[in-house]
């Protein structure tokens, strides 16, 4: 079993309506930091352009996430 842990970097994040990809773009990194859901930590994935961070998604709303 995989878990993601605060600070983990991915290759790309899927959602319905299209996905960022590292190197794809400006996408330069994907890093995954924890949040306090309902019940438990919830990953969210930051997509990072360089130094800043241009959006932040819920990993529970994705559909899939390439290591």
């Amino acid at each position: 079993m995989s878990l993601f842990k605060e600070g983990d970097k991915v290759s790309a994040i899927i959602f319905s309506e299209g996905a960022f990809r590292v190197g794809s773009g400006k996408c330069t990194s994907i890093k995954v930091v924890m949040e306090n859901g309902q019940m438990a930590g919830v990953p969210w994935f930051e997509v990072y352009e360089g130094e800043t961070m241009k959006s932040k998604w819920n990993g529970a709303l994705l559909e899939g996430v390439e290591l």
